[in-house]
C-alpha cells in the first residue's frame, strides 16, 4: 500500500494567476462543471466545532475544488439564521444591525488565500444544534410554516449579499418529518 499525502504545488508569484488544480481538465470554475461529464470536483466539509477538521482543511486545501462549511443552522421555528461561536455560543447571522459573519477569525478564507487557492465556498445550512449535540425536530415546524420559509429566504438573500465571495448555499436538514416534506420541496 502507498501512503497518499497532499500534491505538491508551485507556490503563486504576486500578479500571478491561479492555476488549476492538478486533478482538473479545464480551468471553468468547480461550481460550473455540469455534473458527470467526467470533470474531476474534488468537495469537502468543514465543521467548526472539531480541531481535527481545521487541521485537515489546511493540510488537504489544495486538493480541495469545493468546501462546505457548517456555519448556519436552523435551530428555531421561525426559520432565524444561527451561528455558535468557537466556544458554542448561539448568535444571530443576520439582525437589526446587520449580517454578522460566520468564518471564525477568518480562518477559511486565510487559509485558502495562504495557498493561493480558487476553492469556492457554499456555506451548509443544516438543523443541527451543536450545543445539544441533536438535530431539531423543530425543522418541520420550520419548513411547514409559509412565513418561517419566507423569513429564512429573507434572511438567506441579506446574508449571500453581504458576503459575495460565498457563491450559494448547501442544504442538510435532517430528520424531517413526513408532514414537513412538502414544505421542504416549497422551500428548494
Amino acid at each position: 500500500k502507498r501512503n497518499f499525502g497532499a500534491l505538491k504545488m508551485q507556490p503563486v508569484k504576486p500578479g500571478q494567476k491561479l492555476r488549476h488544480s492538478p486533478h482538473r481538465k479545464t480551468t471553468r470554475k468547480p461550481s460550473e462543471v455540469p455534473l458527470n461529464s467526467g470533470e474531476g470536483v474534488r468537495a469537502a466539509y468543514y465543521v467548526e466545532d472539531d480541531p481535527a477538521s481545521y487541521s485537515s482543511l489546511k493540510q488537504h486545501i489544495h486538493q480541495i475544488d469545493l468546501l462546505f462549511p457548517e456555519w448556519i443552522h436552523i435551530v428555531t421555528p421561525d426559520g432565524s439564521l444561527t451561528s455558535y461561536s468557537l466556544d458554542n455560543r448561539p448568535f444571530a447571522v443576520v439582525d437589526a444591525s446587520g449580517v454578522h459573519g460566520v468564518d471564525h477569525e477568518q480562518r477559511v478564507a486565510r487559509t485558502i488565500a495562504d495557498a493561493h487557492e480558487d476553492t469556492e465556498i457554499f456555506p451548509l445550512v443544516n438543523n443541527y444544534d451543536p450545543v445539544t449535540g441533536m438535530f431539531q425536530p423543530s425543522v418541520g415546524d420550520f419548513l411547514t410554516n409559509p412565513a418561517s420559509r419566507a423569513h429564512f429566504l429573507q434572511q438567506m438573500d441579506r446574508f449571500l449579499a453581504a458576503n459575495p465571495n460565498y457563491l450559494g448555499i448547501s442544504l442538510d436538514f435532517e430528520e424531517i418529518p413526513d408532514k414537513a416534506q412538502s414544505g421542504y420541496m416549497a422551500l428548494l
